[in-house]
């Protein structure tokens, strides 16, 4: 195989292009497997003896032993078991709202502001049912405990507590239990009026119309509260119809 000097058969100059250079090479006949294109030749070939550039430093550990992640990076990961586990966190959620749910709840400190609540809604089934049904265990704002008379309706507890739920927004515990012999309202508001009836009847100018009148009935009572609550209604004055400027003359 025969090589040639290039500076010594032909000048050779660094202006002269590389494609020139290729076909001279061609032409003297070396023996060289080089690319034909000129981007080939401005590929440095790597160096037996190069350094290899250090590896990258490790990422930074974080607290809990994981990588740190630098901020701004629109990731977010999990920095502990407990944070994880989202206990501490929930437990947290919950006593902060506990405060919130008994202020809610404190509205109706005793069973008888349920029974109003029940009256307020105009759910007169359930209020009948509560009122001749329920004889009440135990209360507490949010937890009720009672027994069934025997014409209670099977799914009184659940429905109750499910009204007052809706009603308050908050969660009722209605609980059955079969040890209370307290008298339903119904019971306590008949004997009320049984003894004012009795009262009534034995009062010496009733005994005297009824003698007079003797298919007489007392059909009412009514206490002086109650007169004088009705005194105070009727009482205030009347609000005139507002003036409608659509309505015709």
């Amino acid at each position: 195989m025969m090589h040639a000097d290039p500076l010594n058969t032909r000048d050779f100059t660094a202006l002269e292009s590389l494609e020139g250079a290729l076909d001279w090479w061609r032409e003297a006949g070396v023996d060289a497997d080089f690319a034909d294109e000129a981007s080939g030749w401005l590929v440095e070939p790597e160096s037996e003896n190069a350094v290899a550039a250090p590896p990258p430093p490790a990422p930074p550990q974080g607290p809990g032993g994981g990588a740190a992640v630098p901020a701004g990076s629109g990731s977010t990961s999990a920095m502990g078991s407990q944070q994880m586990s989202g206990g501490p966190a929930g437990g947290a959620t919950m006593a902060a709202l506990a405060p919130a749910v008994a202020q809610a709840l404190a509205h109706y400190p005793t069973f008888e502001h349920v029974v109003e609540l029940i009256r307020s809604n105009r759910d007169v089934k359930l209020l009948v049912e509560v009122e001749t049904s329920v004889r009440l265990a135990a209360y507490q704002p949010g937890r009720i405990e009672f027994t069934p008379t025997d014409s209670a309706p099977r799914d009184l507890a659940q429905r109750l507590g499910t009204r007052l739920q809706l009603w308050t927004g908050n969660r009722w515990a209605v609980t059955i239990v079969g040890d209370s012999s307290a008298k339903t309202i119904a019971e306590v508001r008949d004997a009320k009026e049984n003894a004012l009836k009795s009262q009534a009847e034995n009062h010496p100018l009733m005994q005297a119309v009824m003698a007079s009148f003797p298919g007489a009935k007392i059909l009412s009572i009514r206490t002086p509260e109650e007169i004088a609550a009705a005194a105070v209604s009727e009482a205030l004055p009347e609000v005139e119809d507002e003036w409608d400027p659509f309505e015709d003359d």
